[in-house]
C-alpha cells in the first residue's frame, strides 16, 4: 500500500528543505536559495549613541541586510534580516568594537 500521497508529499518537501539548508550551511552560507533569514543577537549595547555607531559600521560592512537594535529589550537585541546574513561576521565585528554579541536562542 505504501505511504498516503499527502504524507509522502509533506515528507518530500521537508526533506528537500532540510537538504538544501544543510548544503548551504556546510558551504558557509546562512540562506536557503535566496530566502531572507532573520537572526537575533543578545548584546550589551546600552546607549543609543553606541547603537547608532554600530548600525553605521554594520550597514557599511553588510549593505544588503536590514539591521536594528531594540535597546528597550532586556537582552539589548540586535535584529538582522536578509538573504546574505553572515552571523559570525556580525558577531566578530561587534566584538572588535568592544561589545558582547551572541545569537539569542
Amino acid at each position: 500500500m505504501g505511504i498516503p500521497k499527502k504524507n509522502l508529499r509533506n515528507q518530500t518537501v521537508a526533506h528537500i528543505f532540510a537538504t538544501e539548508w544543510l548544503r548551504n550551511k556546510s558551504a558557509g552560507g546562512t540562506t536557503l536559495n535566496g530566502v531572507e533569514m532573520v537572526e537575533v543577537f543578545k548584546t550589551n549595547v546600552h546607549r543609543r549613541e553606541q547603537s547608532k555607531m554600530l548600525l553605521s559600521v554594520l550597514s557599511k560592512a553588510f549593505p544588503s541586510v536590514k539591521i536594528n537594535f531594540d535597546l528597550s529589550d532586556c537582552d539589548k537585541v540586535l535584529r538582522v534580516e536578509g538573504a546574505d546574513l553572515e552571523a559570525t561576521g556580525i558577531m566578530i565585528l561587534i566584538k572588535e568594537y568592544g561589545f558582547d554579541c551572541e545569537i539569542l536562542d
